[in-house]
């Protein structure tokens, strides 16, 4: 899905590095695997920082490893790299497309898996600026995004 995202932004004049994107999906989850994040859950993402640049991978292969969780919670910074960004964007909307295919989509005002969180245009708000064009990548980004999600989701509306 990440690959996806950085293709559309590609089109709409973007310079992402497809290769530092594919990288930094294959290691975004690795360190959860290390005994220091089970042992300090909390360090989920600073780890992974830590371990690739350990490992000589780019410099925002690494920070997209840190910066695919943020925002953590409403009001928390936003990713500082594009690769992080659409690496954060695409994990979001795997939560949420695993979630409703589960058959856990929230009800009500109950949402254990902090899917409005997830559904928050946070990442999205600063995306054109982040390449340096206006609001049509955004919109071809979101666009695609959305579709990927109704149709991976199986939702008929």
């Amino acid at each position: 899905m990440a690959n996806e995202i950085a293709s559309s932004l590609n089109q709409a004049g973007s310079q992402l590095k497809l290769q530092e994107v594919d990288r930094a999906a294959q290691l975004a989850k690795a360190d959860l695997l290390t005994e220091m994040v089970g042992e300090f859950p909390e360090l989920q993402g600073v780890m992974g920082r830590y371990y690739a640049l350990a490992n000589h991978e780019a410099p925002d292969v690494a920070a997209a490893c840190y910066e695919h969780y943020l925002p953590r919670y409403a009001g928390d910074s936003l990713p500082q790299t594009l690769v992080g960004t659409v690496l954060a964007i695409a994990d979001k909307l795997e939560t949420i497309i695993g979630i409703w295919g589960v058959g856990l989509a929230p009800t009500g005002d109950k949402d254990p898996y902090a899917l409005r969180l997830c559904t928050a245009p946070s990442c999205l708000r600063d995306l054109p600026s982040a390449i340096g064009k206006e609001s049509t990548a955004q919109s071809d980004a979101t666009d695609w995004a959305c579709e990927a999600a109704i149709f991976k989701s199986g939702f008929e509306g």
